[in-house]
C-alpha cells in the first residue's frame, strides 16, 4: 500500500496529469493528417471504375436515396487523391516531429534527464520516424507474406505447387 501511495504522490509532484493530456493532445492532433492519408489511400483504390462501381453497390443497399450523392462523394475522393496525399504527408510529418519532440519532452522531465539540443533533438525525432514508418511497413509486409504462406500450405501438402501457382 505504501508503494501504491508513493507512485501517486510522485505521479502527481512531476504534474503527471498535465504531461499525459500534452501528449493527447499531440496524438489527437496527428489524428487528421492520418485521416487525408486514408483518405487519398481510399482515392487510389477508388480511382478503378470497377472498384467505384462495387463500393456504390454496396452502399446503396444501405442508402438507396443517396445514389447520386455516393458516387459524387467517391468520385470527388478519387480525385483529390494526389493533393490529400501529399497534404495529409506534410500535415503529419510536421505533427509526428511535435509529437515526439513531446514525447521527449516528457519522458526526460520523467526521468530527469537533460535534454539534446533542438537541432539534434529535431534530427532524433526524424529518424525514429523515418524508422518507425519502415517498420510500419515491415510488419505489413510480413503479415501478407505469412497470410499468402497460410494459403499456400495447403496447397503444398498436397503436392499440387506449380498447378495452383499458375491458378493465381
Amino acid at each position: 500500500m505504501s508503494l501504491c501511495r508513493d507512485v501517486l504522490r510522485w505521479f502527481w509532484s512531476h504534474d503527471g496529469f498535465f504531461l499525459a493530456a500534452g501528449l493527447a493532445f499531440y496524438v489527437v492532433i496527428c489524428v487528421v493528417p492520418f485521416v487525408l492519408l486514408l483518405i487519398a489511400g481510399g482515392g487510389f483504390l477508388l480511382s478503378n471504375e470497377s472498384v467505384v462501381e462495387g463500393v456504390v453497390n454496396q452502399l446503396i443497399e444501405i442508402l438507396p436515396v443517396y445514389q447520386s450523392d455516393v458516387e459524387q462523394l467517391l468520385t470527388g475522393v478519387a480525385r483529390a487523391r494526389g493533393i490529400s496525399g501529399l497534404l495529409g504527408t506534410a500535415i503529419l510529418l510536421l505533427f509526428a516531429t511535435q509529437l515526439f519532440a513531446a514525447t521527449r519532452f516528457v519522458l526526460n522531465r520523467i526521468f530527469g534527464v537533460k535534454g539534446r539540443g533542438f537541432f539534434r533533438g529535431v534530427l532524433f525525432d526524424l529518424v525514429m520516424i523515418v524508422l518507425l514508418t519502415f517498420l510500419f511497413f515491415l510488419t505489413m509486409a510480413l503479415t501478407a507474406a505469412v497470410a499468402w504462406m497460410k494459403a499456400l500450405l495447403p496447397v503444398l501438402h498436397r503436392g499440387l505447387v506449380f498447378s495452383s501457382l499458375f491458378e493465381w
